[in-house]
This record gives structure tokens, C-alpha cells and sequence, in this order.
């Protein structure tokens, strides 16, 4: 019977090391506030607002419109703290944008676990 060695991967990687990176890639920077603004329509989930609050934006959820902060992650898409029944973390809201530079639906990560997370504008009133 013949014996196996095992072989890991620092020994397999040692004349080539790893070169690490630190942190991810600059952020492409986010539209203005006025793009995301506005409330989005879900048939499940009903209606969220964006809204300006402390010169950043915030999403307005749930039976209780609690209002939670928005940072800033690339581009269009943004990350909030979630809490309550829906709590899974740190989530991510993703807008897509209009030819008008307007947001016209946004998806909200933990709530499409099902595919069920896209909000639609409501078109403002006039």
C-alpha cells in the first residue's frame, strides 16, 4: 500500500505568493439626490419613499414607515442597516435610472429573496 502525502496550499503556493488586496476599488460616485427621490409601488410589499435626511438619502418601509439611513456603496446602489422581521443585516438598494436621469424602479436585496424585492415609481403628482 502505497502512502499518500498531503500537500497544502501554502507549500504549493510558496513561489508564488498572494498578493492581497486592500479594500475594494474606488466607488463610481452616486447621481444626485434628486434621481432617487420620490415613492415606489410594490404589490406585495406596497410602498417605500426615498427621502433626504441629514444631507444623505433614506428609505421609508413597512406598517410603521420607519426611516433608515442610506450609505452610499457605487454608482446607484446603496446599503442599509435592516432590523425587525425583515433583519438580515447590511442590504443592498439598487435603482435603476431613466433616460430623464430619474430612478424608475429600485430593488430592495432582502426583500427579493423570492424575486419579489422590485419597487416601481409612482409618477409625481402634478
Amino acid at each position: 500500500m502505497t502512502s499518500r502525502r498531503r500537500i497544502g496550499w501554502s507549500s504549493l503556493n510558496k513561489d508564488f505568493p498572494i498578493r492581497r488586496r486592500s479594500g475594494r476599488c474606488s466607488a463610481s460616485p452616486a447621481s444626485k439626490n434628486s434621481a432617487y427621490l420620490g415613492r415606489y409601488t410594490n404589490d406585495l410589499f406596497g410602498d417605500i419613499s426615498i427621502i433626504e435626511k441629514d444631507s444623505g438619502l433614506a428609505i421609508v418601509q413597512g406598517p410603521k414607515n420607519k426611516t433608515f439611513p442610506m450609505k452610499h456603496y457605487d454608482r446607484d446602489t446603496f446599503t442599509y442597516e435592516t432590523e425587525d422581521e425583515n433583519a438580515v443585516g447590511r442590504s443592498g438598494i439598487t435603482f435603476t435610472i431613466g433616460p430623464d436621469g430619474k430612478a424608475t424602479q429600485v430593488v430592495v436585496e432582502n426583500l427579493n429573496v423570492c424575486g419579489e424585492g422590485t419597487f416601481k415609481r409612482v409618477p409625481d403628482q402634478k
